[in-house]
């Protein structure tokens, strides 16, 4: 199934309406404003990514296709760094003939940042076949090229890197600084759905299943067995994981069966593995700030039959229960990303809104900032459409936050957009 379901907005534009939704409030308000933007960067014609590197405050932007002509002449993808603070385009990193940055499923994202070095993994095809290439930021060079698929999840503090092996039946341990396959782990995960705590790795797999690791060594120390959904349904895959050490929980998005109507979200206890609280909508998108130990999770809903209201729900994670949710602007949305700044308490949510009955030739990106203490919602830019409609897996991960800005990468107009997070 397309974990990317498109879905309408029931409630109308224009006024404040507040209901009641299993103890939690739920709010229509009015449509974003057009607003300035801060800098819109040129990367290419088809940006499908982006992360932070705190080491160099950076933005690094994967660009499938060409850059420019005169920066890049080859045509071929290529990776772009940016300086955080100002939007200026640093260098550009060509990955070679015949490589491409490789598509992203259940909120992954083609591109991994090592937090304390310059070192990033880029999950690419090399001539079709799958392989991580190991690009050193500073230096703007590939330093290796790995024979694994990604998207790769670096522990920086235990100096191993995890990755699923070429035909994604295994999970990989690798040795950080050379490559060396320490263990093979028999776990499918779905997309590579990771989240790292205190020294443990939880993994989400194809069958719906979350398996504990010890990060250093790859070893089983727990393994969480899906609840059953709505209407009898065992869920399919674990599309998104985020996990609060210090209220020992996970929060966990599922796919659902094609014959059900939704997917959910669900909480579980860490040192026991039981659920927690009831079951929550799952989404095309999730993330926590565990200072507020709240999860945000954009609620893209619809079924095989119809479309479903687009929502912003905020999570307590400790008690694993919907605490408000807001419902955007109407219309038809899809392809979803947000990013947590946990110094200011804020999440922010990115997605596109396609159109209805011709309102747009092309589907701009919507921005929205969410308090985490509170659960309310603020409307933010408008940001331009691109050239065509582009998979949803275009805005997957392609959202950040550095030093109050915020780069989002547009599907189809080729620019990345740096954002100063007060504006929203």
């Amino acid at each position: 199934m397309n974990p990317y379901r498109l879905a309408s907005a029931a409630g109308l534009i224009g006024f404040i309406a507040a209901t009641s939704l299993g103890g939690a409030k739920r709010v229509g308000y009015a449509a974003p404003p057009r607003t300035p933007l801060s800098v819109a960067v040129a990367v290419g014609t088809h940006p499908v990514g982006v992360a932070f590197n705190g080491q160099n405050h950076t933005f690094v932007v994967a660009a499938q296709g060409p850059v420019t002509d005169e920066q890049d002449p080859t045509g071929r993808s290529s990776l772009a760094i940016l300086d955080a603070r100002t939007g200026r385009l640093d260098a550009i990193i060509p990955l070679g003939s015949g490589r491409h940055f490789a598509a992203g499923y259940y909120g992954c994202s083609c591109l991994a940042v090592d937090p304390t070095s310059d070192l990033l993994y880029a999950s690419v095809t090399d001539h079709g076949a799958p392989a991580l290439l190991v690009i050193d930021t500073r230096r703007r060079s590939i330093r290796a090229t790995w024979p694994y698929a990604g998207p790769a999840f670096p522990i920086p503090d235990r100096h191993v890197v995890y990755a699923s092996t070429r035909d994604g039946k295994d999970t990989a341990l690798l040795d950080a600084r050379t490559g060396h396959t320490l263990r093979i782990i028999p776990v499918a995960a779905s997309a590579h759905v990771y989240a790292s705590d205190q020294g443990q790795v939880y993994l989400g797999a194809y069958d719906g299943r979350i398996v504990v690791l010890d990060a250093a060594t790859g070893r089983r120390v727990l393994s969480m067995r899906p609840p059953t959904g709505p209407g009898g349904i065992a869920p399919e895959p674990v599309t998104a994981l985020a996990v609060d050490a210090a209220a020992h929980r996970l929060v966990v998005l599922y796919a659902q069966d094609m014959g059900a109507a939704i997917g959910f979200g669900l909480a579980f206890d860490t040192t026991t593995g039981s659920a927690v609280g009831v079951r929550f909508n799952d989404g095309a998108a999730l993330a926590l700030d565990t200072a507020t130990h709240r999860a945000v999770v954009v609620a893209l809903l619809s079924s095989n039959t119809s479309l479903g209201p687009t929502l912003i729900d905020t999570i307590d994670a400790r008690a694993g229960r919907l605490a408000r949710e807001e419902q955007p602007e109407s219309g038809i949305h899809g392809a979803a990303t947000l990013s947590v700044d946990g110094i200011r308490h804020r999440a922010y949510v990115a997605t596109m809104r396609y159109s209805v009955d011709g309102e747009y030739d092309t589907p701009p990106t919507l921005l929205y900032a969410v308090d985490t203490r509170t659960g309310r919602v603020a409307p933010g830019p408008r940001l331009p459409g691109g050239a065509s409609p582009t998979p949803a897996a275009a805005l997957d991960e392609a959202l950040d936050v550095a030093d109050g800005r915020l780069a989002v990468v547009v599907p189809g107009d080729g620019q990345v957009h740096i954002i100063e997070t007060a504006r929203l």
